[in-house]
């Protein structure tokens, strides 16, 4: 049994703004956790083994290794020389946080599965809410990194491993399902047509598998690919009402194979 709340507290460990206020965001943090009457605490071994993940091992930023991102607002990416420089000048933080954690209190709630559906709220419907319409920051909202030392990952990512971890607790396994070979698909086909029938029946097939997971763990457990944004990720929450989708999928969209044959998760042992 999943515990929700337990994986609430875990992802706000770090608030979604943490980048911009490094000095006040445990403060930060514990008002979006008091928004929803969850205490804080607890998760700082799956903080630290997330990081790790995350990023090589650096002194902390008491130790002076600290980078202020509203001074240097740059992106990196973690396998080449590419740089995102963002234009953040002249923000004031406070009241862009007060709007964030007004958000939270104001997300539609599937009240059938409450703490299921804020956890939801959390990994996805807060980030889609925040780059629509929060207009200080817009989609820089779905970039911002979760380490402004080693800026190419952002704070999603690392406080949805967080709350995966927390929810294995001392007993992570990687699980890898993969649907092939995939060759037959690609000789059999005699029309380009039977190519896209092919890819989408892959595609739609790998979601089954881990549409299984998102129900009984919780989206954060995928660890590749990426849900967020995903068309068929975006029609699940929307059927299911775990959280409100601010982005408008297209026809097109939903008509691409967006998912491989293969994913990766990270489950509790017991599972």
């Amino acid at each position: 049994m999943t515990n929700w709340e337990d994986k609430i507290k875990a992802f706000l460990h770090d608030p979604p703004s943490k980048a911009l206020n490094i000095k006040g965001h445990k403060e930060i943090s514990k008002r979006f956790l008091d928004e929803w009457y969850i205490s804080s605490g607890g998760d700082e071994i799956y903080d630290q083994i997330s990081a790790s993940a995350d990023r090589p091992g650096l002194p902390g930023h008491s130790e002076g290794c600290s980078i202020d991102f509203r001074e240097k607002p740059e992106i990196t990416h973690p396998i080449s020389k590419g740089r995102l420089n963002l234009n953040i000048s002249d923000i004031n933080i406070s009241p862009i946080e007060d709007n964030a954690i007004k958000m939270l209190g104001e997300m539609e709630l599937n009240q059938t599965v409450p703490a299921k559906s804020k956890y939801f709220s959390l990994f996805e419907g807060l980030k889609q809410k925040l780059s629509m319409k929060e207009p200080s920051l817009y989609s820089i909202w779905n970039k911002i990194p979760a380490d402004t030392r080693v800026p190419d990952h952002s704070i999603w990512n690392h406080n949805s491993l967080v709350s995966a971890l927390a929810a294995c607790k001392h007993e992570p396994y990687f699980f890898v399902f993969s649907i092939g070979p995939v060759q037959g698909f690609i000789s059999e086909a005699r029309k380009l047509r039977d190519l896209w029938v092919g890819s989408m029946m892959l595609s739609y097939l790998s979601w089954a598998g881990m549409r299984v997971i998102c129900d009984d763990f919780g989206p954060d457990h995928i660890i590749y690919p990426s849900l967020s944004g995903q068309p068929l990720f975006d029609s699940y929450i929307k059927e299911t009402g775990l959280t409100e989708v601010s982005y408008i999928t297209d026809n097109d969209s939903s008509k691409v194979a967006s998912f491989p044959n293969k994913f990766v998760a990270i489950l509790p042992k017991e599972s």
